[in-house]
């Protein structure tokens, strides 16, 4: 299943009942959710099982946020190290900026953080940055909103998170470490 470039996608499987979902990520991503999803029966699947076909049930429990969180971790374009120290920086900035009132830099951080927890399929991101910066978590979504509002991220239809915009990238890495 190599692609034209000759490296081979990251395939994570969940079965689920008569069903096996295989969900695709491409070699080179990063962060974020499958590409591809197909579902099929499986193997010790019978015929009476499959004859209606996939239902919303099934559907409903395709845990994407667990098979997100597995293609990450085993992605070989990332390695752990510097998954691990890639997110470091970003908590330190955030927390190291937090005081800063509503600067931008401050704000930058804040929604470069939400949107890598919400791609590594975090529930609950706004709570899991309030308990870091022991800050309300409605305090957060009104920072966040801010942050909209002042081009650093973008609302993404079927995006949890949303998207870090090039001039949040642009104002973090002015900033190093």
């Amino acid at each position: 299943m190599a692609n034209d470039e000759g490296t081979t996608p990251q395939v994570i499987k969940q079965e689920l009942g008569a069903w096996v979902v295989e969900m695709v990520w491409p070699a080179d991503a990063v962060s974020g959710g499958p590409r591809e999803m197909r579902i099929v029966p499986s193997e010790e699947a019978t015929d009476a099982e499959v004859a209606r076909g996939v239902s919303t049930t099934v559907l409903r429990n395709i845990d994407l946020s667990w098979a997100t969180t597995q293609a990450t971790s085993l992605n070989p374009n990332l390695p752990e190290k510097d998954r691990i120290l890639a997110h470091r920086r970003s908590v330190s900035k955030l927390y190291e900026w937090r005081d800063e009132g509503l600067s931008e830099r401050y704000l930058a951080a804040l929604a470069m953080e939400y949107v890598v927890l919400s791609e590594n399929g975090i529930r609950g991101p706004l709570g899991e940055i309030a308990e870091l910066l022991d800050k309300p978590r409605n305090t957060l979504k009104t920072h966040l909103a801010q942050a909209r509002r002042k081009g650093l991220l973008e609302t993404t239809p079927g995006k949890p998170g949303g998207t870090v915009t090039e001039k949040a990238l642009e104002i973090v890495r002015r900033n190093p470490d």
